[in-house]
C-alpha cells in the first residue's frame, strides 16, 4: 500500500516519532515508519528505498541524534536524488552537518524545540496536508470535486433547436439563398452546442456517449432530448457516504464485536476509525482495535493502535485513560517489554483518580517488579560496582551522558512515564543531575554533600569561582538537555501548587 510520508528518524528519538505518526495518522496522513512497516524477513535496505520512492514527501526529524547518524544521511539523499520534499521537523537546537546542510540547508524548517509536543502537532499536521494536496507540477490535487456536482444546464440546452425555425422564419426582405442558409446555419450551431453539452455532462459522470444521439434527433420530436436528464440522479453516488457519520460509526463498531471471522472484525473496526467524526470516537475506536488485535496476539499492532488512542484523548484532561494504560501494558507484558510494562501500570495507577481499579493494577506491578532482575532504581550501585575505589578518575573515562541515576537524561527527550511515580525529591535530584554531570558547583549544602557522594562527579571549580564554572557548565548543557530541564521543572512547579 502507498504511504503519504516517509518518517526518518533516529531510533534514540523514537518516542517522538511514535507521537508525530500517530498524529498524521489519525488525521488521514499514511505514515511510513520503520520498523513498523518493515515486513519480517525482507531486506532491510531495500524495504528503506521502496518506500521512500512510493512516498510523496519526507518527514525528518532533525535532532543530534539524527544529525550524526549515516543511515538518515543516506535516507535524505536518496529522497533529495528521487526529487521527493524532505520537511525537517527540528526538535533540538543544534546546527546540522555539513552533509544534511547540503541537502536541507533551502527547506522550510519547523520548530518543535519548546515542550509541551503535543502544541506543535496540530501545526505540523496542517503544513504536510498542505504540502499533500499539491501536485509536483504546483497545481491542486483536488480537482475533481466540481466535476461530481449535478450540471444545472442539461435541461435549457435542449429547447433552442425548438425555438429555432419561427426565430429565422421571420425576415421577409432576405433573398432566397440566405433565407436557407442562414437557418439552416444558426439550426446547426444550436444542436451542436446542445450535443457538446450534454455529451461533456454523461462523459463526467462516465456514462457511454450513446445518448448524445438523442439531441441529433430532428426538432419534431422534442420529447427525446427530455430522456436525458433521466441519467441526473446518478450524481447521488458521493452521498453513499452515510449523513450521520457518528450513528454509522457506532453501527459498525457494534457489528465488529459480534463478528465471528477475527478479518471481518478488523474491517468493520477500521470503518468505524474512518467514519468517526470527533477525537473522543476515534480514541475509543482504536482502543477497541487494539483489543482485538491483542486477543490474536498481535501485540505490536496492538500497541500501535492503543498509543494512537492514548495520543488522541491525551488534551481531555477528564477523560479516563488508565484502561488504556493497562491494555497496552499487557500488551507490552505479552511481548517481553517488562519495563514499559511496568510504566504503563505505573501511570494507570496514577490515572485511576477514584480508585476504582488500583488493586488490579498494583497487582500487575507486584508482578512485573517480580520479574524484573533489579527494581528501576538499582542504576545508582552500577558505577561504585564497576568502578575500583582506589582510582577515582575512572568514571570520567565514560561520556557525561552515560553517568548518574537517570543518565538518559542527557541522551533522549523525557516522557511522561519517565516522571510517573516521582517524588519531587526525585524530581529535584534527576534535574540537577543533568547540571551535575557538566560540573556544576552547587550552592547549597545538601546537594553539595550528594553529589560529592557520587563517583562519577567532577566539579569544574570551588565556591571561590562558583559563577565562572556554572556559566561554562551551562554552556556545555545540549539543547536536549535544557528541554529536560524545563520539562522537570515544569512538573514541579505543578506538584508545590
Amino acid at each position: 500500500m502507498a504511504h503519504d510520508v516517509f518518517i526518518s528518524y533516529s531510533n534514540k528519538d523514537k518516542t517522538t516519532a511514535d507521537a508525530i505518526c500517530a498524529a498524521l495518522e489519525v488525521n488521514g496522513i499514511r505514515c511510513w515508519i520503520a520498523p513498523r512497516d518493515i515486513l519480517p524477513g525482507s531486506d532491510w535496505g531495500e524495504a528503506i528505498i521502496d518506500a521512500i520512492h512510493a512516498c510523496r514527501a519526507m518527514l525528518l526529524i532533525f535532532s543530534s541524534n539524527s544529525n550524526t547518524s549515516p543511515q538518515i544521511k543516506r535516507e535524505v539523499e536518496r529522497a533529495v536524488n528521487a526529487g521527493i520534499p524532505v520537511v525537517p521537523v527540528r526538535i533540538e537546537d543544534v546546527l546540522p552537518s555539513k552533509t544534511l546542510e547540503y541537502f536541507i540547508s533551502t527547506q522550510h524548517w519547523l520548530d518543535a524545540l519548546t515542550p509541551p509536543m503535543e502544541q506543535h502537532l496540530q501545526y505540523l499536521v496542517t503544513t504536510m496536508r498542505a504540502m499533500l494536496v499539491q501536485k509536483p507540477d504546483g497545481t491542486e490535487a483536488s480537482v475533481r470535486e466540481p466535476q461530481l456536482k449535478p450540471p444545472p444546464a442539461v435541461a435549457p440546452v435542449t429547447p433552442p433547436p425548438v425555438a429555432a425555425p419561427p426565430l429565422v422564419a421571420t425576415p421577409a426582405a432576405v433573398s432566397p439563398a440566405r433565407k436557407f442558409v442562414w437557418p439552416l446555419v444558426i439550426g446547426l450551431l444550436v444542436l451542436a452546442v446542445g450535443a457538446g453539452t450534454v455529451a461533456g455532462v454523461l462523459w463526467r459522470r462516465g456514462d457511454r456517449p450513446a445518448p448524445m444521439a438523442v439531441a441529433v434527433k430532428p426538432p419534431e420530436k422534442p420529447p427525446a432530448p427530455a430522456a436525458t436528464p433521466a441519467p441526473v440522479p446518478a450524481p447521488a453516488s458521493p452521498a453513499a457516504e452515510p449523513e450521520d457519520k457518528t450513528k454509522a460509526a457506532q453501527d459498525y463498531a457494534k457489528q465488529s464485536e459480534t463478528a465471528q471471522d477475527f478479518q471481518q472484525k478488523i474491517g468493520l473496526i477500521s470503518k468505524a476509525i474512518d467514519l468517526a467524526p470527533t477525537a473522543e470516537d476515534k480514541s475509543r475506536f482504536y482502543e477497541r482495535r487494539g483489543e482485538y488485535y491483542f486477543q490474536n496476539k498481535d501485540n505490536d499492532k496492538a500497541i500501535d493502535d492503543l498509543t494512537k488512542a492514548l495520543a488522541l484523548i491525551q488534551p481531555f484532561e477528564l477523560l479516563p485513560k488508565h484502561e488504556i494504560y493497562e491494555k497496552r501494558g499487557l500488551a507490552y507484558r505479552e511481548k517481553g517489554d517488562l519495563e514499559k510494562a511496568r510504566q504503563d501500570f505505573q501511570a494507570a495507577l496514577n490515572d485511576d483518580y477514584l480508585k476504582t481499579r488500583s488493586d488490579t493494577y498494583q497487582a500487575h506491578l507486584d508482578k512485573i517488579n517480580a520479574q524484573l532482575p533489579a527494581p528501576p532504581t538499582a542504576p545508582p550501585a552500577t558505577p561504585q560496582a564497576v568502578t575500583p575505589p582506589s582510582p577515582p578518575p575512572a568514571p570520567v573515562t565514560a561520556a557525561p551522558g552515560s553517568a548518574g541515576t537517570w543518565p538518559w537524561t542527557s541522551q533522549r527527550l523525557i516522557t511522561e512515564y519517565d516522571l510517573q511515580g516521582l517524588s519531587l525529591r526525585d524530581l529535584e535530584l534527576m534535574r540537577n543531575e543533568i547540571y551535575a554531570r557538566h560540573g556544576w558547583v552547587f550552592n547549597r549544602q545538601d546537594l553539595r554533600r550528594y553529589f560529592e557522594g557520587q563517583s562519577w562527579y567532577r566539579p569544574k571549580g570551588g565556591p571561590a569561582n562558583r559563577e565562572e564554572a556554572n556559566r561554562l557548565a551551562t554552556a556545555e548543557m545540549s539543547g536536549l538537555e535544557r528541554r529536560n530541564v524545563q520539562i522537570i521543572q515544569a512538573l514541579e512547579n505543578r506538584i508545590k501548587r
